[in-house]
């Protein structure tokens, strides 16, 4: 009806307010600082290319309106997405991309129509969850010295100085550090104590003499990226024919790992649990390595979708120029559309400019 009365106005500046496609505050978005609730007001966020199937970080709009329920479509091991009913949810089918590959055509339905499809037969619907990282920024370091900070998050201790020492017992770590601190160039002191002969403690300035890993975020080349994200499973993940994880109980560590898996076109997905030897001891995240890429888009088709009620009464979007964007909702990744209102509008303008003419 909104559109409807803006199209039959005569005024020559007409604006078009009203209810956005939206989602709730517990639905995360990408900065170049990390990750942030939705319902954090921001001008620039990680924004999804449909025609190209890429990311990067562009200006956004942010919106916010009043909202009860939604429509959350889960599954156990890949997909959670909780959406309002206006939202526009974008979608392959997997016909389409056997038939056509990056060709495919989309298509685009509001999560209503896409819950309503959904509960009289299944429905073919394929969601992007992991992206081609596109953007003209590259970190001032080597790969080998990106490589070595990865190695520096995971076992280094900071010290005076700007230092750090690295104690080690795994073989293959020592021969990687070893290695690493060569290709670099990097000055080191080695010693094994009689009493802990099968420890080496490693002494060395380091490129930069900080562990985070998150300031990583927005400020690397997807090669960079990529780079990282093979050293990252040497050496605080696991990697077995099934599947591989990175795990830390550093969550902006876990934050970044999950990004540099996905922006480089492995499907990931963040989980928890608690080391029930210690009830003290800190959470343990883990973000999953899709070794076989199965899930680089999740299929709807494996989804329950149910109702659930807003938790603060509000909704969220962006407005972006591609008309997606990229949101995280309990650690699952995936590609989402924005408010059809402006485009809607303009194709309804066209169509009426084009029959008086």
């Amino acid at each position: 009806p909104t559109l409807l009365k803006a199209s039959q106005d005569n005024s020559r500046i007409r604006i078009v307010t009203g209810p956005a496609g939206c989602l709730p505050v517990e639905t995360e978005i990408l900065t170049r600082s990390g990750w942030v609730s939705i319902s954090t007001p921001v001008t620039e966020a990680l924004t999804y290319d449909p025609a190209t199937y890429t990311a990067s970080f562009n200006a956004v709009e942010h919106v916010a309106y009043p909202e009860t329920h939604f429509n959350r479509f889960h599954n156990h091991h890949a997909v959670d997405m909780v959406l309002s009913d206006e939202h526009r949810v974008w979608y392959q089918t997997h016909y389409a991309q056997k038939q056509y590959g990056d060709k495919a055509p989309w298509v685009t339905e509001s999560a209503a129509t896409v819950t309503e499809r959904m509960n009289i037969a299944e429905l073919d619907a394929r969601i992007p969850a992991t992206f081609k990282f596109s953007d003209d920024t590259a970190y001032p370091l080597t790969d080998d010295e990106l490589r070595l900070c990865v190695a520096i998050s995971a076992d280094g201790h900071l010290i005076r100085g700007g230092k750090v020492v690295v104690s080690l017992r795994k073989q293959r770590k020592i021969d990687r550090l070893m290695g690493l601190l060569d290709a670099t160039n990097t000055t080191y002191n080695a010693t094994s104590y009689n009493g802990r002969k099968t420890e080496v403690v490693v002494t060395f300035t380091p490129p930069e003499h900080r562990k985070d890993l998150s300031r990583f975020f927005g400020v690397v080349s997807q090669q960079q990226l990529k780079v990282m994200a093979d050293e990252l499973l040497l050496w605080d993940g696991t990697v077995h024919s099934k599947g591989a994880a990175f795990t830390s109980c550093d969550k902006g560590n876990i934050d970044f790992a999950q990004f540099a898996f996905v922006a480089t076109g492995t499907p990931s997905t963040i989980n928890t649990y608690e080391d029930k030897r210690d009830a003290t001891w800190s959470t343990v995240y883990r973000a999953t390595y899709g070794v076989n890429k199965k899930n680089t888009w999740v299929n709807l088709r494996t989804c329950k979708v149910e109702r659930v009620a807003s938790t603060d009464g509000m909704k969220y979007c962006l407005h972006t120029g591609t008309g997606m964007f990229i949101a995280r909702h309990n650690g699952k990744i995936f590609a989402t559309g924005n408010s059809a209102k402006t485009s809607i509008f303009g194709a309804v303008e066209l169509l009426k400019i084009a029959c008086m003419q």
